[in-house]
């Protein structure tokens, strides 16, 4: 009997402690759970976005420093700078019940767990990024669709611009003339764009005598399917018996940073007291068309970074008369692909929601690494049975958790198990407790 005790905590699930896997291979999956340690991408005066929708404020951020719409020299530098660096795509996962409170007209939301991922080190490598970015800029009467110092996208730039294109000194292609700027392209151009490109942009916005003015830089993640992180993870957080609403919506943060020049007008529109006022009095019926009016927008720079490249390689075998057979080849930029970054945020979602993590705020490295300690501690527990006085300890302890609202009681009512279900005037049930043999019901 001696020899049993300790024999649990021994006999961890493979899944858990496989003895193959070295230290250093574990550290780095660690370190792709991460968030960047060091971020050069800095914006002085930078402030956010104020916009009705949630989304735009938070993958959007203005500036109205003065030097970057008056010297061209330094506006060139921050866009080369900013461009040279990847977006901070994130996952906000929330999960809520609807609770009647015990009225028949009350049906308010119950947030059970609303927390935040940042998965750029998980889909963006963290050196030898050059092979999986490209900087475009638009040029002169190239057929690109996009705002080129106007009030409206166009094709051109105008007589007033200088004529020929914008490229490499040595380089005799463009981007197709069907390319939408904004619309992003998967197939990335061999070519890289040429600091000369960017200073003639530059030179272009800060010379424009317009007092009202803007200057915008997209940044995108192509060939990432958040949909299978979606379905990935809301399986996970069934896993732990969750019975309420589930929403993970993705957001791409630094997506867009726009400058403006240092008018009052701008000043005025990026002012939060100023917009919120103009929406709650309408005021946006008057102001908005005279903005219209007066800006000249320019969005002429877009950093594309790739998730993963697919190739194709001709085989030679004829599958019949008109095709041949192909074998698709393709590489991941992290070295994962979506279900490989899911699963390696797995358990720290897992355990997040467990916990009720409600703060709504990204996980740092101290929580991360926590968590998924946890998660694998609490995984070992509950696999650990055969002791009927650990049994009865559970089941008390989860009667307990129950009565409080903490997720993991073994409580069930109306029959049911799990936790985060809808709480209403029909919801009465029974009040079940289980250990081993032994079963009570209790009628509520």
């Amino acid at each position: 009997m001696g020899q049993q005790i300790p024999s649990p905590a021994d006999d961890l699930p493979p899944a858990y402690s496989p003895p193959t896997v070295p230290t250093q291979t574990q550290s780095h999956n660690d370190d792709d759970l991460l968030r960047p340690t060091v971020c050069h991408d800095t914006i002085l005066g930078g402030r956010p976005y104020h916009s009705l929708s949630s989304a735009t404020r938070a993958t959007s951020t203005v500036t109205l420093w003065p030097e970057y719409s008056q010297d061209a020299s330094v506006l060139a530098d921050f866009i080369k700078e900013h461009t040279s660096q990847p977006p901070r795509p994130h996952l906000s996962i929330h999960g809520e019940h609807s609770d009647s409170g015990g009225s028949k007209n009350n049906n308010s939301k119950v947030a059970d767990f609303d927390f935040k991922i940042d998965l750029t080190r998980s889909v963006i490598p963290h050196e030898d990024s050059a092979d999986w970015t490209y900087t475009s800029c638009v040029s002169d009467s190239d057929g690109q669709k996009a705002y080129r110092g106007g009030r409206w996208r166009s094709r051109s730039s105008g007589p007033s611009a200088p004529s020929g294109r914008i490229a490499l000194p040595t380089d005799d292609t463009e981007l197709p003339a069907d390319t939408d700027l904004e619309a992003g392209n998967n197939d990335i151009p061999s070519e890289t764009t040429s600091e000369a490109e960017i200073k003639m942009w530059s030179a272009r916005f800060c010379n424009d005598p317009a007092a009202v003015k803007s200057f915008t830089i997209t940044r995108t993640l192509s060939n990432f399917d958040y949909d299978v992180l979606r379905r990935e993870l809301t399986g996970h957080l069934r896993s732990l018996n969750y019975e309420g609403t589930i929403r993970i919506d993705p957001a791409l943060l630094g997506s867009r940073v726009t400058v403006y020049s240092p008018h009052w007008i701008n000043k005025l529109r990026n002012n939060a007291f100023v917009f919120w006022a103009c929406i709650i009095l309408q005021l946006w019926i008057l102001t908005w068309p005279v903005i219209w009016l007066l800006e000249k927008r320019y969005e002429v720079v877009r950093a594309q970074w790739l998730f993963s490249r697919t190739r194709f390689e001709h085989t030679g075998e004829r599958i019949n008369e008109h095709s041949v057979r192909v074998i698709r080849h393709t590489t991941y930029a992290a070295g994962k692909d979506e279900m490989g970054v899911a699963e390696m945020w797995a358990p720290v979602v897992r355990q997040a929601a467990w916990e009720k993590k409600l703060d709504g705020c990204t996980l740092v490295e101290d929580e991360i690494l926590a968590l998924k300690a946890r998660d694998v501690e609490r995984r070992t527990r509950a696999q650990t049975g055969g002791n009927e006085w650990v049994e009865r300890t559970q089941a008390v302890m989860g009667v307990a958790r129950g009565l409080m609202g903490v997720p993991g009681g073994s409580i069930t009512t109306g029959g049911r198990g799990g936790w985060g279900r809808d709480r209403n005037n029909s919801s009465n049930g029974s009040l079940t407790v289980s250990t081993g043999n032994s079963r009570w019901s209790i009628n509520l």
